[in-house]
């Protein structure tokens, strides 16, 4: 399953649900196993097809055409090249900007399938809903369309309107029309909960989120919170250094996650700073929006016994994409590269990560602090006023 964050590009698949390595792709000696020889035919087919072909493409399509091509050979339903235009919007993305309609889409066998939404999007204001799935864009079927060209159809300018066919828990389609708009949604949000609760909640595994993060806590702590709730609900992914560093504000000198082919020879990851929070109660709020990076976290923190795990289970989204820039103005290559475990060895994939306390999520609420009594948020209270009665409060 593909995920696609829809927004200036319908589909950066970074924060989209996807784990991202800071790996550095080694060069391979492909003389010894043909490779060479493979290069040469590729050569010399682009230079019969610019010299010979009838109305030949131009540069650029030809060479899209020949690395799509290799990475459909694949068998990775994760792999994807991006343009040069796709791959500037992904950075962008990272940065927290996008355009679009502001929702996550992941790639499933039966089509587009609504992820998350992201809070004060265009997509929210029509109540777009996590597990929609997108059957129309524009009027036109894309239940059959490769997935690209799905994603392609929702995209936009600013102000420009794009009408979508929903199907939502069996019931016959029906339309809604999205305005996109540029979305800028600040990556962290805290607010001071009743009972000395410090609240936190993370929209995307940035390169800035574990600062981000540490900053929060510590402001929640210095303000004088005896408990914390960590909100990963709909948060789809992002960088993998990133998930380890939340981690750490919580834990010290831990593993968090390991990554590799099997667990007996993946690559540890630990905590190497010095946690804001060690010891509050902390509870992790999670749902079916959580993946990737989230469940790193929410793993991790659960597999050490650190943390409470709140609301639904999660994603299942359990391998690492490495996305790597191609030379020039080429754009980059997305390739799954790894799989990971939690601290005690288990995949999630396809799986996801289950709560200790299991919350359903109700229709028409939204991920948040604005209301201390919806039902997910209510339940982490309890759970960390319950803790804080055994432990004798602070």
């Amino acid at each position: 399953m593909v995920t696609r964050v829809v927004g200036l590009l319908v589909s950066v698949s970074v924060v989209a649900g996807l784990v991202l390595g800071a790996y550095r792709l080694g060069a391979r000696d492909v003389a010894g196993d043909g490779g060479a020889e493979g290069l040469q035919v590729v050569e010399d087919a682009y230079r019969r097809i610019s010299e010979q072909a009838v109305n030949p493409p131009d540069q650029d399509e030809l060479v899209r055409g020949a690395v799509e091509g290799m990475v459909g050979t694949l068998d990775d339903t994760y792999a994807e090249y991006y343009d040069a235009d796709e791959y500037e919007a992904l950075n962008a993305q990272l940065d927290g900007t996008i355009v679009g309609i502001g929702v996550v889409l992941d790639d499933t066998e039966t089509g587009l399938v609504v992820q998350s939404v992201l809070p004060d999007s265009p997509a929210e204001g029509v109540d777009l809903r996590p597990r929609d799935r997108i059957v129309t864009v524009d009027g036109e079927d894309v239940r059959d369309l490769d997935s690209a060209l799905a994603v392609d159809r929702v995209r936009g300018d600013e102000g420009t309107e794009v009408t979508l066919g929903v199907e939502r828990d069996g019931r016959p389609p029906f339309e809604v029309t999205i305005t996109r708009a540029e979305i800028r949604v600040p990556n962290v949000q805290t607010a001071e909960l009743p009972g000395e609760v410090g609240y936190v909640q993370l929209r995307q595994f940035t390169d800035a989120a574990g600062d981000e993060v540490r900053d929060a806590v510590r402001e929640l702590v210095d303000g004088g919170a005896d408990a914390l709730v960590l909100d990963l609900r709909g948060n789809p992914g992002g960088y993998l250094p990133a998930a380890v560093e939340v981690a750490g504000a919580f834990v010290a000198d831990q593993e968090v996650v390991s990554v590799g082919a099997d667990p007996d020879t993946a690559r540890e990851y630990t905590t190497d700073a010095d946690p804001v929070a060690p010891d509050l109660p902390l509870a992790v709020l999670v749902d079916e929006g959580s993946a990737s990076a989230s469940e790193i976290v929410a793993g991790a923190l659960q597999d050490l016994g650190r943390a409470e795990i709140v609301g639904e289970t999660t994603f299942g989204k359990g391998t690492v994409q490495t996305i790597s820039p191609l030379p020039g103005d080429s754009g980059g290559l997305k390739l799954t590269t790894a799989r990971y475990y939690t601290p005690d060895g288990t995949s999630i994939d396809g799986v996801g990560v289950r709560p200790d306390t299991e919350v359903a999520s109700v229709d028409g609420t939204s991920i948040g602090p604005e209301d201390p009594e919806e039902p997910q948020l209510a339940a982490a209270r309890r759970v960390l006023a319950d803790q804080l009665a055994t432990a004798g409060g602070r």
